[in-house]
């Protein structure tokens, strides 16, 4: 089977296969599977994100884009997935964007965040 991606998918593969016959291994195991999706709107992992992100800006002073970009550099340290900019900065995957796996991490991040800082969020429907 053939299938045409766009570059960037092109390049991704090729770093994962670059990293694999790095290693000694003879064999690899290669699955491609498809992402889970994710809910959207009220009670959706983004929603939970998103209010957490809130309550951490609201309890900080700081605003909530720079709040939710430090989460998710957090998160990266974690396993959350990333590129490297054609200046060398480390860009969080999109949230929007992320797994149900994915934003598991950003929502544990965010608990580790709040926990740093002193601050206990609240679980519940005004999320």
């Amino acid at each position: 089977m053939t299938k045409i991606v766009k570059r960037e998918i092109a390049e991704q593969v090729c770093s994962l296969l670059g990293l694999a016959l790095s290693s000694k291994s003879e064999l690899f195991e290669i699955t491609i599977k498809a992402a889970d999706k994710r809910s959207t709107g009220w009670k959706s992992q983004n929603h939970h994100f998103w209010g957490h992100v809130r309550q951490i800006a609201m309890s900080t002073g700081e605003n909530l884009h720079d709040v939710a970009r430090y989460v998710k550099e957090r998160a990266v340290g974690m396993g959350y997935p990333y590129r490297v900019d054609r200046w060398g900065r480390l860009v969080a995957k999109s949230e929007s964007d992320a797994t149900t796996q994915e934003a598991t991490v950003l929502i544990d991040a965010c608990h580790i965040v709040a926990a740093e800082l002193g601050i206990i969020l609240e679980e519940g429907e005004d999320e």
